[in-house]
């Protein structure tokens, strides 16, 4: 279970308070809010990469909120897919494992079956500027899953992509859950996107937010 804890934090003007929050293991829980309202940097908390001014994050009763990012055992979407511009396509889906050092046929086995199981197996080869927008987040989703992460994060994952592409990105999604369980948190201020794919969902008064 993640818990979230009287968590706090203030950049600038802004400022937001979350004082509990919980998401049971194997659960799909959607973070719903309009934009600015905080959702992004309240998923940077969890992931590790912007620590709260106070407050904690906890998983399983163990208190990760000084943990470093690579240390938390989670994957993470990011709406624009993040991806590195100087690697190839299993480049970028292999890199959690070659920083892992593990054996190089071992990662190409890896990210052939992830790759295959995201529906991009034809991709191999391909560099990321010659991606469209969908194969970029496929990319991105099949680099967050490669390790199995016992938490997955989502930020609007599907936002920049057409109605047939965001479709098919939900489908897969859904798959996948099926497939290993992870837990996920998925931030979106879609709300038919929220509708389908939740478990559970918090709405618009969390985050709380004050400017």
């Amino acid at each position: 279970m993640l818990e979230i804890q009287n968590v706090e934090k203030k950049l600038g003007k802004f400022s937001m308070e979350v004082s509990s929050l919980e998401i049971a293991e194997g659960r799909h829980f959607v973070l719903l809010g309009p934009t600015g309202s905080g959702k992004t940097l309240l998923l940077g908390m969890v992931a590790g990469v912007m620590k709260p001014d106070a407050g904690r994050v906890l998983l399983n009763g163990k208190d990760i909120t000084g943990m470093k990012p690579e240390h938390r055992g989670f994957g993470m979407v990011y709406q624009d897919s993040a991806l590195f511009p100087h690697l190839t396509v299993e480049g970028n889906v292999g890199f959690s494992l070659k920083m892992k050092k593990q054996d190089k046929n071992k990662i190409r086995t890896n990210v052939e079956r992830v790759m295959k199981q995201c529906g991009i197996l034809y991709l191999l080869g391909r560099d990321i500027a010659h991606l469209s927008g969908g194969e970029k987040q496929r990319v991105a989703l099949a680099r967050a899953i490669i390790t199995r992460p016992r938490m997955l994060l989502l930020d609007e994952p599907f936002s920049s992509l057409d109605f047939k592409t965001r479709e098919e990105m939900m489908d897969l999604l859904a798959s996948l859950r099926k497939e290993y369980n992870p837990t996920i948190l998925h931030i979106t201020h879609d709300f038919e996107e929220a509708l389908i794919l939740a478990d559970d969902a918090g709405g618009r008064s969390c985050p709380e937010r004050n400017q």
